[in-house]
């Protein structure tokens, strides 16, 4: 199919889609139970937050207004993927580990892949100014692969901030069961122990192990409910492993002690082996650059005579 055929057939379908977005703005579906309820408490929550202190500028209302519709964008997203049946459910995981929420990032996603799809054309227009492009087709493909391609950069910047997240976290959770376990050798119980030990110093994860602990209490569960739940929400496995051994050795200080000193003796030497990993990983790469550095050189000093004897 060459480009004059499927020119028409791009306008024709970018025109059928703005029919049915028209369409479906102007006579919207029913929404569910659960929909409804969502959009009253975002409205709630909206109206909750312009009660306090009015803002005093042009600029903060404004700011103001652009944070609301931006919220407004997310719950809409989620609602839709709710209702799709789309749950995310590592997405949703690495986004509780680094404290968003979900309705935010899809807002950030829709906006990023609308910024790519202008993107697209800006760089069309720098082309054609250059003299290196000149199909009409170019700038609706180079908005499509921009906005396809910014669409799903915040995926990978949540993937690479949660996996260092995570095992910051699992460094502190090793930390955490020593400091346990040295407790209740001291002859604390174990809510004193778990309590004491939150309290030793407040990076992310430790205050995050901290208010779980804390909510608990007013939630009625175990401490080894709270802390299996919170593993479960943010998969951490050594979490919830760590809560299973708490649960089966309940009531028995000694078998405590033993079973949190195996915890943090196994997540200890897990690190260990993913820190020789790493550092093998980077002497492989460093041979790898040494080796294409001495190929390099080789054929440098090789190729004047090989070019010399072919000209012979």
């Amino acid at each position: 199919m060459t480009f004059e055929l499927m020119w028409p057939l791009v306008l024709g379908a970018g025109f059928g889609l703005g029919c049915f977005v028209l369409v479906r703005a102007l006579f919207p579906s029913r929404p569910s139970a659960a929909a409804t309820v969502l959009r009253v408490d975002a409205r709630a929550r909206v109206s909750t937050r312009g009660n306090g202190q009015q803002p005093v500028t042009a600029s903060a209302s404004r700011a103001a207004r652009r944070a609301q519709l931006r919220e407004l964008l997310g719950l809409q997203a989620s609602q839709l993927c709710a209702r799709q049946g789309w749950e995310f459910p590592a997405l949703r995981a690495d986004l509780s580990l680094l404290g968003r929420s979900f309705e935010s990032f899809m807002a950030t996603k829709i906006l990023v892949g609308l910024l790519g799809l202008v993107f697209g054309p800006a760089v069309f227009v720098a082309l054609w100014a250059a003299g290196f492009a000149s199909s009409l087709t170019l700038p609706l493909w180079l908005a499509l692969v921009f906005a396809a391609l910014f669409f799903f950069l915040p995926d990978i910047e949540v993937r690479g901030d949660a996996k260092k997240a995570r095992t910051d976290f699992v460094h502190v959770l090793g930390s955490f069961t020593t400091l346990v376990a040295n407790s209740l050798s001291g002859g604390r119980g174990l809510p004193e122990a778990l309590k004491t030990a939150t309290e030793i110093t407040d990076t992310p994860p430790m205050l995050r192990l901290r208010s779980e602990l804390q909510g608990a209490r007013s939630e009625n569960l175990t401490h080894w409910q709270a802390l299996d739940r919170l593993g479960q929400e943010i998969a951490v496995p050594e979490l919830r492993d760590l809560a299973s051994r708490i649960q089966l050795a309940a009531g028995d200080g000694a078998r405590i002690r033993s079973s949190l000193m195996s915890t943090a003796k196994t997540i200890s030497d897990r690190e260990l082996s993913a820190a020789e990993g790493k550092a093998g990983a980077q002497s492989q790469t460093m041979l790898i650059a040494q080796l294409s550095l001495v190929a390099g050189f080789m054929i440098f000093l090789v190729y004047p005579g090989l070019m010399a004897v072919a000209s012979l």
